[in-house]
């Protein structure tokens, strides 16, 4: 098995973690959006010449009628998207709502509420770059960049905490997560319905908390993970799910999830409590390569969380982007891929 190692390390300038990161394109190449845990702070990398950035935010709680004493952000989900040709910047934490931004003025778009966030992306549903949310408590809510009156669509039919799994299956707008009554919903965006509701796999005691959705040629799969479980359901036929038998994640429990086609195979990526990266191949249910450790920190008492992970392409290549606890977001090639027939 190949080893795997990153091609590129960056230290986060404000020597803090960056908690969450969403990828927009900015002149044909990837641009890392951070919440490196800095209040009223975002940055940006680009990893084609590793260089950062550090943005100034205006204070969220415009509504809020002691706005004098109240001038903080808590970002600890974040998404970006591009929106006429500017960056915007949306995300909330445990104790602030969600909230948006016009990233290079840092003047608010969208004021924040006494509320919490545990999630946050920039998702592509209709047509439209949205924003999906999720809470700890149950429900989702779909807002719009850079409107006033953002909201755009609410559920309290669903509830995700981690990874938010969004997209198009079966030519509809859908998104997957937790059905409030048990299971996994693929919800239709659309109609405002469920289309498919999924029992959890038997031998799986705590359910999932990480999803993502990933559709190849005329095939379509679910990717779930949670604790130290990554489980795979093959959705091609809506009327007739198929679970594959779950896989054992190395190291510690899965922290971070995404997955996506690359040389015409699914492929998925974890980043673990304890520091560990793995690429899937899932079609044959086998790592890639060999896990990597390399943002486990040296203290053997500190936490070393992989915070996020993103599949991306820089110079036509497909690569990773991890960040995490260590203070550091590295970029990865990916191993040759083959199938285990063809080796």
């Amino acid at each position: 098995m190949p080893a795997l190692r990153p091609v590129l390390t960056s230290q986060v300038p404000s020597e803090s973690a960056v908690l969450d990161f969403d990828l927009v394109v900015v002149a044909e190449r990837p641009l890392v959006v951070c919440t490196h845990h800095v209040s009223r702070r975002v940055c940006t990398w680009d990893p084609t010449t590793d260089e950062w950035a550090e943005y100034q935010l205006d204070n969220p709680w415009l509504d809020e009628g002691n706005s004098d004493r109240v001038d903080y952000t808590d970002l600890t989900a974040l998404g970006a998207a591009v929106v006429n040709g500017r960056i915007v910047v949306g995300g909330g934490g445990d104790h602030q709502g969600f909230a948006q931004w016009d990233l290079e003025t840092g003047a608010v778009l969208d004021g924040a509420e006494p509320t919490s966030v545990s999630s946050a992306r920039a998702v592509t549903l209709s047509g439209q770059t949205l924003f999906v949310l999720g809470f700890a408590a149950p429900g989702m809510e779909v807002q719009s960049p850079a409107k006033n009156d953002s909201l755009f669509w609410l559920t309290d039919e669903l509830e995700c905490e981690g990874s938010i799994a969004a997209g198009t299956l079966w030519g509809r707008s859908v998104i997957a997560a937790n059905g409030v009554q048990g299971g996994i919903t693929v919800w239709d965006f659309d109609e405002d319905e469920p289309i498919v509701e999924l029992d959890v796999p038997d031998d799986i005691d705590d359910g999932f908390n990480h999803f993502a959705l990933v559709t190849v040629q005329d095939q379509a799969f679910l990717v779930a993970a949670g604790e130290r479980v990554l489980a795979v359901c093959d959705v091609s036929d809506a009327d007739d799910p198929v679970w594959a038998e779950p896989i054992t994640v190395p190291g510690g429990n899965v922290e971070c999830l995404d997955a996506g086609v690359v040389d015409g195979r699914v492929v998925a990526a974890t980043g673990g409590e304890d520091g560990t990266l793995c690429l899937w191949d899932i079609a044959d249910r086998r790592l890639l390569a060999e896990p990597n450790t390399a943002h486990r920190r040296e203290e053997s008492d500190a936490s070393s969380e992989v915070f996020a992970v993103r599949f991306t392409e820089l110079n036509a290549r497909p690569a990773v982007i991890t960040a995490g606890r260590d203070h550091t977001v590295r970029l990865w090639d990916l191993p040759e891929i083959k199938s285990n027939e063809s080796r």
